[in-house]
């Protein structure tokens, strides 16, 4: 089993002051230490505080609530490790190193100044390089940790120890906060089912999970879909009272199940949304193009179901089938993916149809097709081609067209947005 890791480290002379803030602001996890200045915190997977699976944004919420400067470290042993530096009403400072498939490293919003005070830099220089180990085979990512001198951070993560308080309580861990009660729901153990013909479609697949899911019953809804009719189907359904989402899946040899992806936070309210967005507004290396593409998107309405009367998987596919690829594509048979959401920035719910090519597809543009879930329309297609330079790791937008209208080009992502890939909160 490879180590994934997740931590946060407050820079603090009075840890037992930062502790009592953090509580106060209904932080709750456990903390480790202090040592070398600093103050180890592993929040729950669930603390209501704070959201865990965004590093940067608990980060920044820890900085708030301790009134201190905050280092966030992530640790996935098989991928990345990153870096996030927080100082409370400052830009945020980051760093990525990630080895899959090729080493390459992400310093340009790197400010290696916070840590003048508490370590010279040439400490921790040789640790900030390409690949995951360094010449003596140990993690780059625990050498720079020991170089700061950071009380833990070794096989920790709110995930483990939500999962198994005690055994890091016994290693010298301490609470800080009540552990929020586990209001997950209790899923039926995985299954196998009779399947009735060899393709089942996404409302067959519904069908035959519903006597496994007891669970789904108002307000539970359907989210959102993915899969096909020869990879099986996923779904997840989620709660708006518990914020719980669930999912189930149907492989195509009939095993079947549901489990829980754990509870949303509660949505941002004014406050933070207006301290996020003052954020964005300070980092001059933002776009105004993205910029205004945040705040579009945090005005905008959760959705949290699917409309009930959605076109099935058959007829999508066969309308994308109908359509006449582009020539990118045209010479070679395509295996479809299909998906289908609702996203905040669209005013209706889509399928989305992504279209490879069955032949070399890992260098070939991936065609995706969005069509309207319940009335059948085509609503936009897009090209995406791997990138190029330090962009190749991903496959970016390309060219677009709009109903039936003519192929355009599109802004490279990169352009777009100032040179910066990212995902609006």
């Amino acid at each position: 089993m490879s180590e994934f890791s997740s931590s946060f480290h407050i820079r603090t002379s009075d840890a037992a002051s930062a502790e009592r803030r953090l509580a106060a602001a209904r932080i709750s996890g456990l903390a480790f230490g202090p040592a070398n200045g600093w103050l180890t915190f592993v929040p729950y997977a669930n603390s209501p505080g704070l959201d865990a699976r965004d590093p940067v944004g608990a980060a920044t919420a820890l900085a708030n609530a301790a009134g201190s400067f905050v280092l966030q470290y992530t640790y996935a042993e098989d991928h990345v490790w990153l870096l996030a530096l927080v100082r409370p009403g400052e830009p945020v400072s980051s760093f990525a190193s990630s080895w899959d498939p090729e080493p390459r490293i992400e310093r340009d919003r790197l400010d290696l100044t916070v840590l003048d005070d508490i370590v010279p830099r040439s400490q921790v220089e040789p640790f900030l390089a390409p690949a995951r180990d360094g010449p003596d085979g140990t993690p780059r990512a625990y050498g720079f940790a020991q170089a700061i001198g950071l009380p833990a951070f070794r096989w920790l993560s709110p995930d483990l120890i939500e999962a198994d308080a005690k055994h890091f309580l016994q290693i010298g861990g301490r609470r800080v906060g009540r552990k929020p009660p586990d209001k997950r729901s209790k899923l039926p153990p995985p299954t196998r089912l009779a399947l009735p013909k060899s393709e089942t479609s996404a409302r067959e697949a519904i069908a035959l999970l519903k006597p496994l899911m007891t669970w789904f019953q108002p307000p539970w809804a359907l989210r959102e879909l993915s899969g096909g009719n020869l990879q099986g189907w996923d779904f997840q359904a989620f709660n708006p009272k518990t914020r719980e989402t669930i999912r189930a899946y149907l492989t195509p040899d009939g095993n079947a199940g549901c489990r829980s992806l754990g509870c949303d936070p509660p949505p941002a309210s004014a406050e933070e949304k207006q301290q996020r967005l003052e954020a964005i507004h300070a980092d001059p290396k933002l776009s105004e193009r993205f910029v205004r593409h945040v705040e579009q998107v945090m005005n905008l309405p959760e959705r949290t179901a699917l409309p009930e009367h959605w076109l099935d998987s058959p007829e999508v596919s066969a309308i994308a089938q109908s359509l006449e690829p582009p020539p990118e594509l045209r010479t070679v048979a395509l295996r479809r993916t299909l998906f289908l959401k609702w996203q905040r920035a669209n005013p209706e719910a889509r399928w989305e149809v992504n279209c490879l090519a069955t032949a070399n597809y890992q260098e070939r543009p991936i065609w995706i097709i969005e069509i309207d879930a319940m009335m059948g329309s085509v609503l936009r297609e897009e090209l995406r081609r791997r990138g190029t330079g330090e962009y190749s790791y991903g496959m970016w937008p390309w060219r677009e067209r709009i109903g039936a209208g003519p192929w355009q080009d599109i802004l490279e992502w990169e352009d777009a947005f100032g040179g910066q890939q990212e995902s609006a909160p």
